[in-house]
């Protein structure tokens, strides 16, 4: 999609049918349905797919736990929506693109961050900034999931990333972010999975 870097995510595969890189044409097999165990039963099996951005493509992520053959498609790196509601809001505007549907996302909470070099997501997806790449300090809006779906340049330049603004919530923030926040109502922090998450939009060490 215009030099759009968007993957197509599978999840709770039985098996996999096709390969990193491979051309693949309309109704062709790319897997079998399955499960993968857990509190995902035989009776709930279903195909988990998600339409994403890949967070971080240039820099080491071995520090990452080793996911299938490349690193770069571990889930922590990988966010983005359901295909289904970006399916059907395709359906009823058929001249949407990517960008105005990932822009039209709600935001969830927004994270004030210093930025001392060019973000590797922002040259790949250029609109997240109006055209912008580079900045001291960015304050970064994302859904609930994890997805960045506005990059603004601001003069506050905390040491660490800072949450600045959350969606009320009268239950905990962890659960709604699934893991990526602490804290309830108006308040939130940072959670270790969180701060992992600036770490692959930053592209800090």
């Amino acid at each position: 999609m215009n030099g759009e870097m968007v993957f197509s995510r599978y999840a709770h595969l039985s098996l996999v049918s096709v390969v990193n890189g491979e051309k693949i044409k309309r109704g062709q097999t790319l897997g079998i349905m399955g499960y993968t165990g857990g509190a995902l039963t035989v009776q709930c099996a279903h195909l988990h797919l998600e339409v994403d951005l890949m967070l971080q493509e240039t820099m080491n992520l071995s520090w990452l736990p080793k996911h299938a053959s490349d690193v770069r498609y571990h889930p922590a790196n990988m966010k983005g929506v359901d295909a289904a509601s970006l399916f059907l809001a395709h359906r009823k505007r058929p001249e949407l693109t990517l960008p105005e549907y990932f822009q039209s996302m709600k935001p969830y909470f927004s994270v004030a961050v210093k930025a001392v070099s060019p973000v590797d997501l922002l040259l790949h997806h250029k609109w997240l900034a109006g055209g912008r790449q580079e900045a001291t300090s960015w304050r970064i809006s994302f859904t609930e999931w994890g997805l960045p779906v506005r990059f603004e340049v601001i003069a506050l330049s905390p040491a660490t990333p800072e949450v600045v603004w959350v969606q009320a919530f009268e239950g905990n923030h962890t659960w709604r972010t699934g893991g990526l926040l602490q804290g309830t109502g108006e308040s939130a922090v940072l959670s270790t999975s969180g701060l992992a998450l600036m770490r692959l939009v930053l592209g800090n060490p």
